[in-house]
């Protein structure tokens, strides 16, 4: 699902039809898993941002010369000024391979 946000085919056209149907599944009941399946849609698409920057992080250390890698770790990681937290960075890095 992150990947295809990332290529464009997640966009708020998905996230109206999911938010349209979620109460239908609601009521209806028969199909035991589409609630669970259409709430783990909008939870993965409201995440999606956090990955992104997550993945933009990585990025930006595979870019630098090895020696400019100490300072943006230090600056991009929660354990130094950044917002990215080791959890996200390390996500990141098993989801490319």
């Amino acid at each position: 699902m992150i990947q295809r946000e990332r290529e464009g085919q997640l966009d708020e056209g998905l996230l109206s039809e999911v938010s349209a149907q979620l109460p239908q599944a609601k009521e209806d009941g028969d199909k035991p898993g589409l609630e669970a399946m259409l709430l783990k849609v909008l939870q993965l698409y409201a995440s999606g941002e956090e990955v992104l920057k997550a993945g933009q992080f990585l990025e930006t250390i595979i870019e630098a010369p090895e020696e400019k890698w100490n300072k943006i770790l230090l600056n991009g990681m929660t354990v130094g000024k950044g917002g990215i937290s080791p959890e996200e960075h390390h996500a990141v890095i098993k989801e490319t391979n």
